[in-house]
C-alpha cells in the first residue's frame, strides 16, 4: 500500500468532515513550491489559504521557531514575556495602533474585535457587508453573508447584525445609527469573489462612523501585511480605521491572530486566550514581520502583482468575464464553473483557490519571482483558453396552459438498450452505491464512486465540490434543473443482498434509489439545448447540519428542482413539515423514594407531559396530521450520586406551515427554564401544485401507465432548506416506500426503480 493511499484512507476514516479534500497529499514545501508524496512539484498560488506570505520554510522563520522552541514555548499573558514585548513594539511600528489582543487565528481576532467594540461603545448593533466572509466561529459567522455558513447556526449567532451592499454608501447611511457599535468591512472581499473596496466607499464609511459614534473595523486577515501592495488594504483609500483584525500570515505559518485598536484598554477578564501571545508564535511573528519589512513586501507586491494583473487582462481569454484584484490578491471571474479549472491547473502543476462557484482566486506568496509569475500566468491562461464558455440559447418555451398537461408534448424516449432493465448500468450503479456504507459524516468513498460513474457515463463535468458533495453536470443551457439527492444514510448496516428483483440494504430507499435514478436518467435523457442538468449527491442530509444542501443553496440558482426522496414512482411530494429539537435537563438534591418529592425521572416525565399538553392545545381544531404540531419524546435519562440527582430529555417537534421554529423555541424556553438547547430548526415548506415542473412530471408518470398523485410528508428533507432560498418550481420524487426508511428491512423493488428512471428520463427530455 502506498503512502498516498494510507494517508487518504486514514484521513477519510477519522476526519471531521468539515473539509472537502482534493486528491493530493502534500508533504514538503520550500519558497513558492510544494511537493506531494510522489515527488511532484507544484507552484503554490494558494499560499496555504493566504498564510505563507514568505513562502514555505522561510529560513528566518524556521530559525526563529527552532531557537524559541529550545528556550520557552508557552507562557500565558498573566506573565510578562520578552518576545511578546518585542512583537508589540514591532506591530506598533508597522501598524501605528496602540493596543493589541493576541490570539490564534483570524476568526478569533474577529471574535475579539466584536467583544472589544461592545465594551468600548456599550452598543449592540453591527453593520457588515453582503458577500462578506469573516470566519466560522459563532460571532464571526454571524457577520458572514453566505447563508450556507450562517443559517445552520441562527439563534446562536449575534443579534442585531445588518448586511448592506458592498461599495454602496446609501445602504450604509441607512443602516448606521445610534445603536451601531461597529461597521465591519473587508478591504478586499476575498471569499466573496475578490472585490476591492471603492476608496470613496471606505472614506464614506469613515465619515459616517465618525458622525454617529460607531467604530470602523477593517478585516485585514487576508489583505494585510503587504498582500495588496500596501501594508494594509485600507491604505489604498487613505483612511484610518478604529480597529483592524490580522491573521493568516502574521506568524509565517504558525497559528496567530491579532486585534489592533487605539484608545483605552478593556477590563481584565472580559476576554482571554490560553495560547494567545505565546513566545513561540511571537518569535515566529517577529521573524516574519522583520523579513517582510526587509523585503519591502508592499512595494514588491505592487510591482509583481501589477505585472501579473496586466498580463492576465491583456491576454484575457473568452472564458473570462473579468479580472480584478490588488497586488497579489487576484480574482478571475469565469463565464462557467471554476472547479474544472482548479482541477486542470493542478494537473499542470499549479495550485489555486476558488472564491465562489465562478471565481478563480490566486494568492501566491509575496516572494514570487518574475519567472514564477510568468509560469503562473502562462499556465492559467493556457487552461482558461481551453475552457469553453457557455453559449447563448434561445429563451425557454412557454409552459402549457393552466389545464392538466397531456402526454402528447413529451419527447419520445431514447432507445434504452442497456440503459435500463436487469443488469443495466443504472441498476449496477444503485447496487454498487448501496454496497458502500455512507452514514452521515462518512460519505467520501460513496462520493468518489458516484463521481467516477458520472465521469464514465457522458457527464460534461463530474467532481467533488467544496462541501464534499458529488456533482455531475450535463449541458450548458440558459435554464438549469437541479436534481438534488443525498448520498448519506441513516446509521446501521443491514446486509446488502439482491433477492429476485428486490434490493435490500441501507440507503436502498432513503435515498440512494432516488439519487441513482437522477444520475441514470440524466445520462440517458435527450437534454434540450437550452437546458443544463445538475445532479448532486449531497452529504449530511440525515443530520441537522444538512451541509451539502446548504452549500448547494448558496452555490446555485436553478430554474427547477427535484429533491430525491422516496414516495413511490407515481407520487409527487409537494411539502414537508418543519422541525425543532429541544434538550432539557434538571438537577437537584435527592429525596427518599418513599417521600412526596418528585424523583429526577418524574421531573423529566412532568416536563414531557407539559410539552405534550401544549402541543394538544395548539392542535385543537386542526384537521390532518400535516397541519398539526407533532411532539415526540426522543430520549429520557436520569441518574444521581446518592446526594444529587439529574434527569434529561430530548423532545422533537414536527411543525405545520404556520408554526415558526424560532418563535416556538422562544415560547418553550420562556415556559421551561430547564431547557438547555434548541436546535435543528427548519421551517415547513409547501411547493406550488401546478408548476411547469409538476405538469411535466405528471405527464411522464402517465406515459409510463401511472396515475400521478400529490403527497405531503410529516418529516423534513433538503426541500425545507433550498425551497425557501431558490424560489423556483420544486417537488420531491423517488421510487420506494418511505415507511421502510431507517428500518432493518429497508428494500427497493428494482422494477419500480427502473420505472422511476424512465419517468425522470422522459421529464428531462421534455422540460
Amino acid at each position: 500500500m502506498t503512502l498516498t493511499l494510507t494517508t487518504t484512507q486514514i484521513e477519510d476514516q477519522h476526519t471531521s468532515g468539515t473539509y472537502s479534500k482534493r486528491p493530493l497529499t502534500l508533504v514538503r514545501g520550500a519558497g513558492c513550491t510544494v511537493w506531494d508524496d510522489a515527488g511532484n512539484a507544484y507552484l503554490d498560488a494558494t499560499s496555504g489559504m493566504g498564510v505563507a506570505l514568505l513562502g514555505h520554510a522561510h529560513p528566518a522563520v524556521v530559525a526563529a521557531i527552532s531557537a524559541q522552541a529550545a528556550t520557552l514555548i508557552t507562557s500565558a499573558e498573566i506573565f510578562y514575556n520578552d518576545r511578546r514585548a518585542e512583537l508589540y513594539a514591532l506591530l506598533h511600528d508597522i501598524t501605528g495602533f496602540e493596543r493589541y489582543f493576541l490570539c490564534n487565528s483570524g476568526t478569533e481576532a474577529m471574535e475579539g474585535a466584536l467583544k472589544i467594540a461592545r465594551l468600548l461603545t456599550g452598543r449592540r448593533g453591527i453593520v457588515a457587508a453582503k458577500r462578506s466572509f469573516h470566519g466560522r466561529t459563532l460571532g464571526a459567522v454571524g457577520l458572514t453573508w453566505n447563508p450556507a455558513y450562517r443559517e445552520p447556526f441562527e439563534g446562536w449567532t449575534p443579534e442585531g447584525v445588518t448586511h448592506i451592499a458592498y461599495n454602496n454608501l446609501a445602504d450604509a447611511d441607512a443602516a448606521i445609527n445610534e445603536n451601531t457599535a461597529a461597521v465591519v468591512v473587508e478591504a478586499v472581499q476575498g471569499e466573496g469573489g475578490v472585490y476591492p473596496a471603492d476608496p470613496d466607499f471606505l472614506r464614506g464609511l469613515r465619515d459616517l462612523c465618525t458622525q454617529r459614534g460607531a467604530l470602523l473595523i477593517v478585516d485585514e486577515i487576508q489583505t494585510g501585511l503587504g498582500r495588496t501592495g500596501r501594508w494594509f488594504g485600507y491604505q489604498h483609500a487613505d483612511v484610518q480605521p478604529d480597529m483592524i483584525t490580522l491573521g493568516k500570515g502574521l506568524a509565517g505559518g504558525v497559528p496567530m491572530g491579532a486585534v489592533a485598536w487605539n484608545g483605552r484598554q478593556i477590563e481584565a477578564g472580559t476576554h482571554g486566550s490560553t495560547f494567545g501571545g505565546n513566545p513561540l508564535a511571537c518569535a515566529a511573528a517577529i521573524a516574519s514581520l522583520t523579513a517582510l519589512r526587509d523585503l519591502n513586501a508592499p512595494e514588491r507586491t505592487a510591482q509583481i502583482g501589477g505585472r501579473l494583473l496586466d498580463r492576465l487582462r491583456a491576454d484575457q481569454p473568452a472564458s473570462v468575464r473579468e479580472v480584478r484584484g490588488l497586488g497579489l490578491m487576484i480574482g478571475l471571474e469565469l463565464k462557467g464553473r471554476v472547479t474544472p479549472v482548479i482541477q486542470a491547473l493542478q494537473a499542470r502543476g499549479v495550485l489555486a483557490l476558488v472564491a465562489g462557484k465562478t471565481v478563480l482566486r490566486l494568492l501566491p506568496p509575496l516572494i514570487l519571482t518574475d519567472d514564477e509569475a510568468d509560469r503562473l500566468a502562462d499556465t492559467v491562461l493556457e487552461v482558461l483558453r481551453d475552457a469553453t464558455p457557455p453559449q447563448p440559447h434561445p429563451p425557454a418555451p412557454s409552459p402549457k396552459g393552466e389545464g392538466e398537461s397531456s402526454t402528447s408534448h413529451l419527447s419520445p424516449l431514447p432507445e434504452f438498450g442497456e440503459g435500463l432493465g436487469v443488469g443495466s448500468d443504472a441498476e449496477r450503479l444503485l447496487i454498487g452505491l448501496v454496497a458502500i456504507p455512507s452514514p452521515s459524516y462518512n460519505e467520501a468513498a460513496a462520493v468518489r464512486h458516484l463521481v467516477d460513474w458520472m465521469a464514465a457515463h457522458g457527464y460534461d463535468q463530474a467532481f467533488e465540490d467544496e462541501a464534499g458533495n458529488a456533482v455531475g453536470i450535463i449541458g450548458n443551457g440558459s435554464r438549469t434543473v437541479m436534481l438534488l439527492g443525498h448520498i448519506d444514510t441513516f446509521g446501521g448496516n443491514p446486509p446488502v443482498r439482491v433477492d429476485g428483483r428486490t434490493l435490500y440494504g441501507r440507503g436502498a430507499v432513503d435515498a440512494k434509489g432516488s439519487l441513482c435514478a437522477f444520475a441514470a436518467a440524466a445520462s440517458l435523457a435527450q437534454i434540450p439545448d437550452d437546458l443544463r442538468v445538475v445532479v448532486i449527491g449531497a452529504v449530511e442530509e440525515e443530520c441537522p447540519t444538512s451541509k451539502g444542501a446548504r452549500h448547494a443553496a448558496g452555490a446555485y440558482h436553478p430554474d427547477y428542482c427535484i429533491i430525491g426522496e422516496p414516495s413511490a414512482w407515481d407520487r409527487l411530494t409537494l411539502g414537508y413539515k418543519g422541525r425543532l429539537l429541544v434538550d432539557w435537563r434538571w438537577e437537584g438534591g435527592l429525596a427518599h423514594s418513599a417521600g412526596q418529592a418528585d424523583t429526577p425521572a418524574e421531573h423529566a416525565v412532568a416536563f414531557w407531559e407539559r410539552v405534550r399538553d401544549y402541543a394538544e392545545q395548539i392542535n385543537e381544531g386542526r384537521k390532518g396530521i400535516y397541519n398539526r404540531l407533532g411532539a415526540t419524546l426522543q430520549s429520557i435519562q436520569s441518574g444521581g450520586d446518592g446526594v444529587y440527582g439529574w434527569s434529561s430529555a430530548t423532545v422533537g417537534f414536527r411543525l405545520p406551515p404556520d408554526v415558526d421554529p424560532h418563535e416556538l423555541a422562544a415560547t418553550l424556553q420562556a415556559e421551561h427554564p430547564h431547557i438547555t438547547r434548541t436546535f435543528g430548526m427548519e421551517h415547513a415548506f409547501v411547493a406550488e401544485r401546478d408548476s411547469a415542473l409538476s405538469r411535466v412530471m405528471r405527464g411522464a408518470i402517465r406515459a409510463e401507465g401511472g396515475q400521478p398523485a400529490f403527497v405531503h410528508k410529516t418529516g423534513t428533507s433538503d426541500m425545507n432548506i433550498v425551497g425557501r432560498i431558490w424560489h423556483c418550481p420544486i417537488l420531491a420524487y423517488g421510487a420506494g416506500d418511505s415507511a421502510l426508511d431507517h428500518t432493518p428491512d429497508e428494500h427497493l423493488d428494482l422494477d419500480e426503480y427502473a420505472r422511476a428512471v424512465r419517468v425522470l428520463t422522459r421529464a428531462l427530455s421534455s422540460l
